[in-house]
């Protein structure tokens, strides 16, 4: 119950996160163009994309995210205003 608690707050979410992963996370987004092989006007959908963490790996009119969660998506779009988000 309390875990769950925690991980519905996209502040809680993105702190859980970083202690899961870590430094992981660097060498991630040091990967992620490659290997996904965007290219700018490719449409991309982040399913379960939580407060919207990697939609700055993407341009804004290429991307959707969209998650279960309505507290992430409140939370990306305020982070993101110019990315697409939705539930």
């Amino acid at each position: 119950m309390i875990k769950k608690l925690l991980l519905e707050n996209p502040y809680f979410y993105q702190k859980f996160q970083l202690l899961a992963v870590g430094s992981q996370e660097i060498e991630f987004q040091e990967k992620v163009p490659a290997l996904l092989e965007y290219n700018k006007g490719q449409s991309v959908l982040d399913i379960g994309c939580g407060p919207g963490n990697r939609c700055s790996y993407f341009d804004p009119e290429d991307y959707l995210g969209v998650d279960l969660e309505p507290g992430y998506i409140e939370r990306a779009k305020y982070k993101h205003p110019l990315y697409n988000f939705g539930c």
